[in-house]
């Protein structure tokens, strides 16, 4: 993590030596899954195909990240998650309810009004219990990232207690 609340912006990243990890496995995975491929003549064989193809993946995905890790960008503003093809951005009344989910993403759900996505966050609700998530493998873990949203937001963006009923 980079940056503190006190001089914002704070940065988190996915971590390098988890994708440094990642990127090995799949390395080494697929490495001897093509020399069983080479060994047996490269006969169809629909499983040696298939986990070179997810090996592949793997491999490109991880040296990606690499290469140009995802980052989570906390600010007064609101909350910014880059990765290299776009930048998205809420404020920090749009976002809420932070939580860990399985293989170690980080959720939230969304209260801005983007028509695109509403149908989206709707299906992504009732089948994951979230309407949204930043992906896995982020500095600290997740429960550290998510405690450090949470803070930010609260922070931030103060939820003033509702106003006691005038008597008059």
């Amino acid at each position: 993590m980079r940056g503190s609340f006190d001089s914002p912006p704070v940065v988190i990243r996915t971590s390098r030596v988890g994708s440094a990890a990642g990127f090995a496995i799949c390395s080494a995975l697929g490495f001897t899954d093509l020399v069983s491929l080479i060994q047996a003549g490269w006969a169809w064989n629909y499983y040696a195909y298939f986990g070179l193809f997810l090996f592949g993946m793997g491999f490109l995905y991880f040296g990606w990240q690499l290469a140009d890790p995802t980052a989570l960008i906390l600010s007064p503003d609101g909350l910014s998650w880059k990765n290299s093809f776009v930048t998205r951005h809420w404020r920090w009344q749009d976002i809420d309810n932070f939580r860990t989910m399985p293989l170690g993403a980080v959720a939230c759900d969304f209260f801005d009004e983007n028509p695109r996505m509403r149908r989206l966050r709707a299906f992504n609700k009732k089948a994951a219990g979230s309407q949204g998530s930043f992906g896995f493998g982020w500095e600290g873990g997740a429960a550290n990232v998510v405690e450090t949203l949470r803070t930010a937001r609260h922070r931030w963006f103060p939820q003033e207690p509702a106003a006691a009923p005038s008597d008059t």
